[in-house]
């Protein structure tokens, strides 16, 4: 039900809505090693060491804490998403296009 909801959601704003350039990053094959990041439009890189990673995830008086999920999940959400862009055709934003194109994967 909830996923159908935000389906039906997506597929009536995706026209409209930007995506913002969000950073996303993953463990350096261990925790000790930090992480690397990339931004989901622009594809910029970049790494963390361990303490800049745990401050990254951790909440602050500005900002909530990061929000962790598994690669698979990841994968789950951008091919719901590229489902999605087909089915909106030419009403799929060209941010969203370019994002499913190459973008979100680290």
């Amino acid at each position: 039900m909830l996923k159908s909801l935000l389906l039906s959601l997506f597929l009536l704003t995706a026209s409209c809505v930007t995506l913002p350039n969000n950073k996303l990053c993953s463990v350096s094959g261990v925790l000790a090693d930090g992480a690397i990041c990339a931004t989901s439009i622009s594809h910029e890189t970049s790494e963390l060491t361990l303490d800049e990673f745990i401050l990254f995830l951790e909440p602050t008086e500005a900002r909530g804490g990061a929000i962790c999920q598994s690669a698979e999940d990841w994968g789950r959400l951008k091919t719901a998403l590229e489902k999605a862009c087909r089915l909106l055709g030419n009403r799929c934003t060209p941010e969203l296009h370019e994002f499913l194109n190459g973008g979100g994967s680290l």
